[in-house]
């Protein structure tokens, strides 16, 4: 019986289900190599350009260490290779988009609004407040997720 609080393997697997990720578990505990992670990603999104190489050592560190040390379960093996092939999709898409629109890196941004501060002091509510007024352009969650050109904003067009 699960800890309270703590939903049961079976509620995590209903969970990633319905967030796109199968719940089949396969007896798999690792997460996969670098290699492996890469041909996923390319047969999620087609592409196969995910930029430059600084991010290879890396990753391949992260993935020694969840061999080495994590014990992963098999859903904790299958949800780690849902985020880092995830985070490679996004970079190729990214990596796509910006080679389909050089010209995007010489935008220039006059007047920058940057709004930070601590949790539960009411930032959220000042950057969609910001992001309501037809004379600024708000960073979206899926651009922050998918870092790439973004299409002019429907009241600026």
């Amino acid at each position: 019986m699960p800890s309270p609080g703590r939903p049961s393997t079976s509620t995590a697997a209903n969970t990633t289900s319905e967030q796109g990720v199968s719940p089949t578990l396969t007896g798999r505990t690792n997460v996969g190599t670098v290699e492996d992670l890469h041909h996923s990603a390319s047969k999620v999104c087609g592409l196969t350009d995910f930029g430059s190489d600084d991010y290879l050592e890396a990753l391949g560190v992260l993935l020694d260490s969840y061999q080495r040390d994590a014990g992963l379960t098999e859903l904790g093996s299958k949800m780690s290779r849902f985020f880092l092939r995830g985070a490679l999709v996004a970079r190729a898409l990214s990596e796509a988009s910006w080679a389909a629109h050089p010209t995007h890196t010489e935008t220039q941004i006059t007047r920058p609004i940057f709004v930070t501060g601590l949790p539960r002091t009411g930032t959220t509510a000042l950057h969609r407040l910001l992001a309501a007024d037809p004379q600024h352009q708000a960073l979206e969650m899926w651009l922050a997720d998918f870092p790439q050109p973004r299409p002019p904003a429907r009241h600026l067009g």
